[in-house]
């Protein structure tokens, strides 16, 4: 299939009949790419952070978007199964390409309903600016899971599928290999109706997958299947230890029978897309939990079902911190409310959270292994922990997450009663205070969703897991690996006489401050384990 749309003129996917939801998202969209093309046309940076302002200019379009809700119909529309469907990769990643990419017409590739179209590039473009001025936080929502669960803060699909599209296809325009790991590492939140589909899917973009063990066998059972391609995806060189950071017995996994070792490709979980190994937005650096080389030291053996690998332990989780429920603080975007309540925020609705944080806060500034911690040192774990765990080296948090953390963190103080005298005064009660408050509470929702935040034993870590991890877990370096992972004792080798004897159940991958760049290499000494 992916030879064929790659030889189009055009192509055209069907969103499905539309309506005036749709119609009205359309609209938004197109007028928002007028504005981006006429600052271009000016020679001017484009940037649609106007209009969350009231330039003069603007002003006649901020009416209109406030009294229609078009964020909400664009989120709407993002949120289009056609977004999630694993399939339609290969329909926009191949479409046209053996056309040079400054031949192609504009409307090369087009999202259709009924009665509107839309360019794939143009809404690609618009949501492109829309996530570097940091806007997209508009479009999230409340995510439905079929068990009746929310999740709360996330994305609309398409924002992802939009991304991972781009991005794709930029690659092929520039000739660079797609690689089969890298692909299935991105498409994991994408369905597909036969689970086996969600690896033979990829296979239309990518360009290693000669190997005759790949060969779709709809025939053959599932689990087998997706050993076999986990067997030769590690026993590939890998820059970030691929497949690892998508197994694990902590992820949600439809496939029980599965090994800890083997991801459940199934599972579309979103635990996965959390542990992100390079900064939001492209800041700071790579993850290299495990030092400068990152080449994973595995050997799979395929008659037992396992694999061996070097770690080091670290420490056992002593205490989670579960989060407040939606029904608990009232909305998932409860600071919108102070707006309306002349600033003061009803305390009583919000305790819970303010619990949450205090006690998180007094589990920091216990004894750590190097003594006690600092104000300033509690704030920059907090917010590096809470808010999509920036990697920034051990520098403090960039401007920006540390302006909006800063406003967070004040109005928490406040409303516990630990900052009689309020905010200080280089940060007035406006609006613009507000807004920074629900900034870092969405980046703090999207990044912690399904993710229990933990605390160790010994050493008095923070971190954040998959929702499975428990009490008990042990956390290790993992060499060639970017991130900490979770190890649980396999059942019944727990009164093994050692860790080198025991086996072991992988649980995931894990952020924990102070683990990110290698710091964990003079924690101790590597050891083989045997994971099952």
């Amino acid at each position: 299939m992916g030879e064929i749309y790659s030889s189009t003129k055009q192509v055209s996917a069907w969103l499905g009949l539309g309506d005036a939801k749709s119609d009205k998202a359309v609209d938004f969209v197109e007028m928002l790419f007028k504005e981006i093309q006429d600052m271009k046309w000016r020679g001017s940076q484009p940037t649609l952070t106007p209009l969350m302002a009231s330039a003069p200019r603007l002003r006649t379009f901020l009416p209109e978007m406030q009294r229609e809700r078009k964020w909400d119909a664009l989120s709407f529309l993002l949120r289009n199964t056609w977004f999630e469907r694993v399939w339609v990769m290969q329909e926009v990643i191949m479409a046209c390409s053996q056309i040079a990419a400054d031949a192609r017409p504009e409307d090369h590739t087009l999202l259709s309903f009924e009665k509107r179209t839309i360019s794939f590039d143009k809404l690609a473009e618009v949501l492109a600016i829309l996530e570097r001025d940091h806007l997209v936080l508009n479009l999230i929502y409340d995510r439905e899971n079929s068990d009746g669960t929310k999740d709360q803060g996330t994305d609309p699909p398409g924002v992802n599928a939009l991304r991972l599209f781009s991005s794709f296809r930029e690659l092929r325009d520039q000739t660079v290999p797609v690689r089969l790991s890298t692909a299935l590492d991105r498409s994991w939140r994408f369905k597909a109706t036969n689970p086996r589909d969600k690896l033979y899917a990829v296979m239309g973009f990518c360009d290693d997958c000669a190997d005759p063990r790949l060969r779709p066998n709809y025939d053959a059972n599932i689990e087998d299947i997706y050993q076999v391609w986990t067997t030769v995806l590690l026993e590939r060189p890998h820059e970030h230890a691929l497949p690892l950071p998508m197994a694990g017995v902590g992820l949600r996994r439809s496939q029980p029978k599965l090994p800890s070792w083997v991801p459940d490709y199934s599972s579309g979980s979103y635990e996965v897309q959390a542990t992100p190994t390079t900064a939001r937005g492209g800041q700071g650096e790579k993850f290299r939990a495990s030092g400068i080389e990152n080449k994973l030291e595995v050997s799979v053996d395929c008659s037992s079902a396992s694999i061996k690998l070097k770690v080091i332990p670290i420490d056992t989780i002593e205490v989670l911190f579960p989060q407040p429920s939606a029904t608990e603080t009232q909305s998932s975007r409860w600071y919108i409310a102070f707006k309306s309540l002349s600033m003061t925020p009803e305390k009583a609705k919000y305790i819970a959270l303010i619990e949450w944080l205090g006690t998180i806060e007094s589990y920091l500034e216990t004894f750590s292994a190097d003594g006690t911690r600092g104000q300033s040192q509690i704030k920059e774990i907090l917010a590096q922990t809470l808010a999509g765990s920036y990697p920034t080296e051990g520098a403090a948090p960039d401007s920006y997450l540390s302006e909006v953390f800063e406003c967070w963190f004040q109005a928490h103080r406040e409303l516990s009663g630990k900052d009689k005298s309020g905010v200080s005064t280089s940060m007035s009660r406006t609006e613009d205070f507000y807004d920074k408050i629900q900034v870092f509470e969405d980046l703090k929702a999207i990044a912690l969703q399904d993710r229990p935040v933990f605390g160790t034993r010994q050493r008095r870590l923070l971190g954040h897991g998959p929702k499975g991890l428990m009490v008990g877990d042990t956390m290790c370096i993992v060499k060639g690996a970017v991130t900490p992972f979770l190890f649980r004792p396999f059942v019944g080798s727990q009164e093994a006489g050692s860790n080198e004897e025991r086996k072991w159940n992988l649980v995931g991958p894990c952020f924990v401050h102070g683990l990110m760049y290698g710091e964990g290499l003079d924690m101790g000494d590597w050891m083989e384990i045997v994971v099952v």
